[in-house]
């Protein structure tokens, strides 16, 4: 069976990994357009340690793009964008971790 030009596991993949990009920059016109784009905005969200919660939120797109591929039956495409989610993950836990719970000592 001849496989859909699309169904490749880096555009999956590049797929999973601008999309919640794409909606961070929507989430800071819709709401912080007043900040500096992303120096203050990222050191806003970091001192108020929602940076990870942010993130979170925009990978939650990726499923609309996971659900999508598995209709379509484009495995590969479908692994890409779950691997991305497993990318994102770690910098989640990155933050969550290291980064926020710095700031958060440094503040007290």
């Amino acid at each position: 069976m001849l496989q859909p030009r699309y169904n490749r596991f880096w555009i999956g993949l590049s797929l999973g990994i601008l999309s919640p990009i794409l909606v961070l920059v929507m989430y800071w016109l819709f709401f912080y357009a007043y900040m500096s784009f992303p120096v203050r905005f990222i050191t806003y969200l970091l001192n108020g340690n929602m940076l990870a919660n942010v993130i979170k939120v925009c990978v939650l797109g990726n499923l609309a793009w996971f659900y999508w591929s598995m209709k379509k039956t484009w495995d590969a495409a479908s692994k890409g964008v779950l691997t991305s989610v497993f990318l994102y993950l770690l910098l989640v836990l990155w933050i969550s971790y290291y980064l926020e719970t710095e700031i958060g000592r440094a503040h007290v």
